[in-house]
């Protein structure tokens, strides 16, 4: 389900509605350390599952993103790692053993996963994972509608997004605690690709 994965992360990567107060909407990204692995369900493609692994560390600021190419994969076949801290931004393609550079000032952060809606409302209170979490449906800027459990330090446990490209995420794990330094690395055997500048 590689297909359904890329836009729906590309869709996600925006921030909440500048002006919305904090009691109308929800924490746009997690204030505490954590990993959560969600699994990504398609209603176009019933019977398949994919997952990805999302690993947050202060507030957010450095973010790895591991998209695997089916559920019970262990090794992902593409990772993003996001530093704002370091200013990093690294797309890695283990297939190609390439590392690919980008301005991290230029890109969205691969763990803003709340859609820069234009009304959130609040729908009750559940628990996942033994996590309390609130319900709020929104609209995104194109009109799709869709709704997410999210806790009050921002980690979304569930997410789901109707139109074009319908797709379902939930939270299977998750994990507080502080990540390790590597976690942020790319591995040594990868090569940097750096893209090459136009001639004037």
């Amino acid at each position: 389900m590689r297909s359904v994965l890329v836009p729906l992360l590309a869709a996600a990567f925006v921030t909440v509605a500048a002006g919305a107060r904090a009691q109308d909407a929800p924490t746009p990204m997690p204030t505490r350390d954590v990993a959560v692995t969600y699994r990504l369900t398609d209603v176009n493609a019933p019977g398949r599952e994919d997952k990805i692994k999302l690993t947050f560390a202060e507030q957010s600021e450095r973010v790895r993103l591991d998209m695997f190419a089916y559920s019970t994969a262990t090794v992902p076949y593409i990772t993003v790692i996001y530093d704002r801290v370091k200013g990093r931004f690294l797309t890695l393609e283990y297939a190609q053993q390439a590392a690919h550079p980008a301005n991290p000032k230029t890109v969205a952060n691969p763990g803003a996963l709340l859609a820069a809606a234009r009304e959130f409302t609040r729908q009750g209170d559940e628990t996942l994972l033994e996590t309390p979490c609130t319900d709020w449906a929104f609209t995104n800027a194109d009109g799709a509608r869709g709704t997410a459990c999210v806790t009050d330090f921002g980690v979304v446990l569930r997410l789901t997004r109707e139109g074009q490209q319908p797709v379902t995420m939930e939270a299977v794990t998750l994990e507080f605690a502080s990540p390790p330094e590597s976690v942020f690395l790319p591995p040594a055997d990868l090569r940097l690709v750096v893209p090459k500048q136009p001639h004037h």
